[in-house]
């Protein structure tokens, strides 16, 4: 499935995320022996996904944004070059 987005950037990244999130809350809950809670589990998947979505999606569409911006720029300067002379 090819990503086509910064929207698509940041739902794998944020599914990447969420799950080695997941797999930590479980481990360190296994080596501390703690009590298991599947409400723990969740609110941290929850939690994780939520936050690494929104900071890959912002991020993403601020540089995407701000490379664009530098083309534009450039494109400018040539055309306004070109009808000086």
């Amino acid at each position: 499935m090819p990503v086509n987005t910064p929207k698509d950037v940041a739902v794998r990244t944020a599914v990447l995320i969420t799950a080695v999130g997941l797999f930590s809350v479980i481990a360190v809950t296994a080596l501390l022996s703690m009590q298991f809670s599947w409400i723990l589990v969740l609110l941290t998947a929850v939690i994780t996904f939520i936050s690494a979505y929104l900071l890959v999606y912002l991020n993403t569409e601020k540089f995407i944004y701000q490379k664009v911006k530098i083309i534009y720029k450039t494109i400018h300067k040539f055309r306004s070059k070109d009808t000086k002379r």
